[in-house]
């Protein structure tokens, strides 16, 4: 494994603020689900939620692809 950099990742899910813990074990299920088809070295660190937006903080090798989603910035 490369050096790790970390990346933010920011996702729109309405309603999110107001979901249940189970509900939200869902998306979050969803999210590492996507994280397997990527590939490579990327590991999970946080997340926050804030409205109809969750923020996530990932560290991933640089050789790493792209994380498919349409919101995301990396960052240091």
């Amino acid at each position: 494994m490369g050096q790790l950099k970390r990346f933010l990742v920011e996702r729109e899910v309405p309603g999110i603020g107001g979901m249940s813990i189970v509900e939200l074990c869902g998306v979050a299920r969803a999210s590492n689900q996507a994280i397997d088809k990527i590939g490579g070295a990327i590991q999970w660190q946080h997340s926050y939620v804030a409205g109809d937006r969750t923020y996530c903080i990932y560290l991933a090798d640089a050789r790493t692809r792209s994380m498919p989603t349409p919101n995301s910035a990396a960052s240091r």
